[in-house]
């Protein structure tokens, strides 16, 4: 099946929210109203069948903490064409076609993305280290701490986050119980201090 979901997904709320006139508006919080990370967000789905991959740039905000947080994807005009917001045992999803919930934030990503993305695992990961959430692995030859590791089935490449603010995480294509997984690609490019 070709993954569509991805682009779909953020270009509805956007040509919903030009036709009118509003942006969806995330819900009140008692989160940190400061963001955690704002940058640039580019994310390369592959296609399971062989056809073109899906492709998806842009803004983002992630606040909040790994048990507790919301992401924001800009839209076109400075509108929002998601916001997602996780806390324990739920997660929902706020976009120009109304709100939904989800049981886990695996879930809603799944769901609204089209794959599975390591929402919680972030917030680490963009601190340049590997997360306490699952066991990681370093690359060989490397110093203290790693720069490049695996973890929850994906290859974090930190070693320009220093000098460049920048973060690159793969996915490998596979197979599961409920059929192929595309390959996923992400580069996060920072634009404020986490």
């Amino acid at each position: 099946m070709i993954r569509r979901h991805l682009l779909a997904a953020l270009l509805a709320p956007v040509v919903l929210g030009l036709a009118a006139c509003a942006t969806p508006q995330a819900p009140g919080s008692a989160l940190a109203a400061v963001p955690a990370a704002s940058g640039r967000l580019s994310l390369t789905v592959d296609d399971v069948q062989g056809g073109p991959p899906q492709n998806l740039i842009t803004g983002f905000r992630l606040t909040g903490s790994a048990s507790a947080g919301t992401l924001t994807l800009d839209g076109a005009l400075g509108t929002t064409a998601l916001f997602i917001r996780w806390a324990p045992g739920s997660a929902r999803l706020v976009r120009g076609d109304g709100v939904r919930d989800y049981a886990s934030l695996d879930d809603l990503t799944r769901e609204a993305l089209g794959e599975s993305l390591p929402l919680a695992a972030l917030f680490d990961w963009l601190q340049g280290r590997p997360s306490p959430l699952g066991p990681w692995q370093a690359e060989a030859g490397q110093a203290s701490p790693p720069r490049v590791f695996s973890q929850l089935g994906w290859r974090v490449d930190a070693s320009q986050f220093a000098a460049q603010r920048l973060l690159q995480a793969s996915r490998a294509a596979g197979n599961s119980p409920g059929g192929a997984t595309p390959g996923v690609q992400m580069r996060i490019k920072l634009d404020a201090a986490p």
